[in-house]
């Protein structure tokens, strides 16, 4: 599953479920308010005054035009695709971390200047400069 990003608020009060697919109009059976705000009572999509509670909201017969921000009240899909933030592998995370301590190690020992390691390795000086520290 994945998380849902409001286009209005970028706040993430939905996830993904298994029956989502992304080469069709979203509906509200393809998302699930995440908690806390489910265990709190939140109403998937508005505020609740459309008298849809969160089980038959969470169905196909939700279009996207009806799913809305539980936060800020705006259209999840207003282009009718939904923003969805894929979630990151805890082994792909560890795997970039030591990609990149490799290339700072790399560029250290060939002498090149601070200008040109941010330039090629594409991090910012706070990041960049910590990993400098931690290859010395």
């Amino acid at each position: 599953m994945a998380e849902i990003k409001c286009p209005n608020c970028c706040n993430c009060y939905h996830e993904t479920t298994e029956k989502f697919d992304s080469d069709v109009s979203p509906n509200g059976s393809m998302v699930r308010l995440r908690d806390p705000w489910r265990k709190w009572g939140w109403c998937s999509f508005g505020d609740g005054e459309d008298g849809r509670d969160t089980p038959v909201a969470e169905t196909d017969c939700t279009l996207a035009s009806d799913m809305l921000c539980p936060g800020c009240g705006s259209p999840l899909a207003p282009s009718g695709r939904l923003i969805i933030i894929e979630e990151q592998d805890p082994e792909a995370t560890e795997s970039e971390e030591g990609n990149k301590r490799e290339l700072v190690a790399l560029m250290v020992a060939e002498g090149k200047s601070w200008k040109e390691m941010l330039k090629e390795s594409g991090m910012s000086f706070k990041v960049l400069s910590s990993l400098i520290k931690e290859n010395q």
